[in-house]
């Protein structure tokens, strides 16, 4: 048996555990050390790689992208650590959830990863309050048989009909399932990879741009609503298809950078305090203000659309600039909450206070590092993993 397995396996076993503890505490301390044993196991397999079975296909895009998921998952369940009266079911979702998102991006073939993320839907909608529940179950369900249809049609029917309805149903699922966002370039680089004759990137440009323009102009009119966020995420998810899309070296490595600093620069925001320095790191990360969180990234992506289509640049341009307004804004209130803390006689805090310890500094960190000391070697050996790399 491959060590992989171990993988999208350890969080279902794990569910079961959580099922079984008897007490709070047991469960939460149960709940992160899987997701560290996990991401030990993503990391173990990055320096002693395996080889491809017929069901996984371990490779360095997915490694990476499962220690993303791994670390992140890990980073959630510490912070909740002294939650103990937390829901049961929302620990024992959350582990099928990320077991379903390993699998997405280990599986070898379009079923299994389709399998995937109809256990990691099901799992996060499971734990959504039951007034959410039913609206976006629709709508899931509705993307996952867009999904498989895609995935059926591919052998017979029309390459564009089912190579279209597989990303609409991808987008809509990751849309609903932000968990499922670090496999997103996994997902986009295999449908790459997979594509039949007769389906360039263009489809995947046009979606991507499409996503990217209507997430932008979510996030400007309805400033004050509570998804804003997830809204610029999925923005910049849509700019990562637009590079992948591009078809080119330069392009693909571009996205699968921005995709993969995303769920770090989402993991931030998650976990940032309301009115600390660390919320405002956390939104210039997520809108790739330099040097933080997505700034690589979306440079790479700029610098690649305005090599190989200048004519799309101003569209690009458009959206990364709206998105970053609507985000910068919401900064400057935060910003001017935590001015009249400070001077308020009533509540003094001094300015280091601001910086107290939060778990969102692990990913503003990690992404910057990316950002400003990826090592040549590193770099060199991601892009050989890519499609259309050689």
């Amino acid at each position: 048996m491959s060590t992989a397995w171990l993988l999208p396996i350890v969080p279902l076993l794990t569910a079961l555990a959580l099922f079984a503890a008897a007490g709070g505490a047991l469960r939460a301390r149960i709940d992160l050390a899987a997701a560290c044993f996990t991401g030990l196991v993503a990391a173990g397999l990055l320096v002693w790689p395996e080889d491809a079975t017929a069901f996984l296909r371990p490779d360095r895009l997915s490694l990476v992208a499962a220690l993303i998921a791994c670390t992140v998952a890990a980073l959630a369940r510490w912070q909740g650590l002294r939650r103990t009266r937390r829901a049961d079911v929302r620990r024992i979702g959350g582990q099928v959830t990320l077991g379903g998102v390993l699998l997405t991006m280990l599986a070898a073939d379009p079923v299994s990863r389709w399998i995937g993320m109809a256990i990691a839907a099901a799992a996060f909608l499971a734990t959504r309050p039951a007034r959410e529940r039913a609206e976006a179950g629709a709508l899931a369900a509705a993307g996952l048989c867009l999904t498989l249809f895609g995935v059926v049609a591919a052998g017979s029917g029309p390459p564009l009909l089912a190579a279209g309805c597989l990303l609409l149903g991808i987008a809509v699922i990751v849309a609903l399932v932000p968990a499922l966002l670090p496999a997103l370039p996994v997902l986009l680089l295999r449908f790459r990879g997979e594509a039949q004759a007769g389906v360039d990137g263009t489809l995947l440009l046009a979606i991507g741009l499409g996503a990217a323009l209507a997430c932008a102009w979510l996030a400007v009119v309805e400033p004050r609503s509570p998804r804003r966020g997830g809204w610029v995420a999925l923005g910049h998810a849509g700019l990562g298809g637009v590079a992948v899309g591009l078809g080119s070296a330069e392009g693909t490595f571009a996205g699968a950078i921005l995709l993969l600093l995303l769920p770090l620069a989402q993991a931030a925001v998650a976990l940032a305090s309301r009115d600390g320095m660390d919320r405002l790191a956390a939104d210039a990360g997520l809108v790739g203000l330099p040097p933080l969180g997505l700034f690589p990234g979306l440079v790479m992506v700029v610098a690649a659309v305005g090599r190989q289509m200048p004519w799309l640049l101003p569209l690009v341009v458009l959206a990364i600039a709206a998105m970053g307004w609507s985000m910068v804004s919401r900064s400057m209130v935060s910003r001017s909450m935590v001015s009249r803390s400070m001077a308020s006689p009533l509540a003094p805090r001094p300015a280091w206070g601001l910086f107290r310890a939060s778990q969102a500094w692990i990913p503003i960190g990690i992404a910057l590092l990316v950002g400003l000391a990826l090592p040549r070697d590193v770099g060199a050996w991601l892009y050989a993993a890519l499609p259309g790399s050689e």
